[in-house]
């Protein structure tokens, strides 16, 4: 039996709908590196509901499908769209804290994600180890109800100008070299942070 891959109405609906949105919307291209312009793009396309695209309705997202996601990428990059501030947090941390956060992190740290408020840096890379995230060694050692984190990150894009670190961290050396990885949501104005 042969697969139909046209688009079904309601796809091509939505995909007109996208595309006379950029036609009004798109901002005149500028710097990639102008913050206030790239907050108030982030901002414009979560207002119109193209932001979070994969994120349920209930914590801000977009709720779109698979194919729906496809379509606003294809047209996002059709018109060479510029990218959002928080493309790490919409991408990875805000989905993460979906999943495995608690209600009270979901309520303080998804709204800031896609408004652009707070901005994220993601911290997974380490000189001695590069991207091979399983040898990682930046330490945290829980004390009370803190964690003391040591150890240094390298290509970390926008640590400079984010307001929060989502850091990738040896919490445990038993086990597999997988097996004592966490991820911590460090505010990167915490004392000791050095950010060269």
């Amino acid at each position: 039996m042969p697969m139909d891959l046209s688009y079904t109405p309601a796809e091509e609906t939505f995909r007109a709908r996208v595309r006379g949105w950029l036609a009004e919307n798109l901002p005149e291209t500028g710097s990639p590196r102008d913050l206030a312009a790239m907050r108030a793009w982030q901002r414009k396309l979560h207002a119109a509901g193209f932001l979070g695209a994969a994120w349920p309705k209930e914590y801000g997202g977009a709720g779109l499908s698979p194919m729906e996601q496809a379509i606003l990428n294809e047209e996002l990059t059709r018109v060479r769209a510029p990218q959002v501030v928080n493309a790490m947090a919409i991408w990875w941390v805000g989905p993460a804290i979906i999943r495995y956060g608690t209600d009270a992190q979901k309520r303080r740290f998804i709204p800031p994600i896609l408004t652009a408020d707070e901005i994220w840096a993601t911290g997974y890379s380490e000189p001695s180890s590069g991207s091979d995230m399983a040898a990682a060694k930046t330490r945290a050692v829980r004390d009370g109800d803190d964690y003391v984190v040591n150890g240094q990150k390298v290509w970390t894009t926008l640590a400079h100008i984010s307001d929060w670190f989502f850091v990738l961290v040896r919490t445990s050396t038993d086990g597999t070299k997988w097996g004592g990885l966490s991820v911590l949501l460090m505010d990167m104005r915490s004392r000791g942070i050095d950010i060269r």
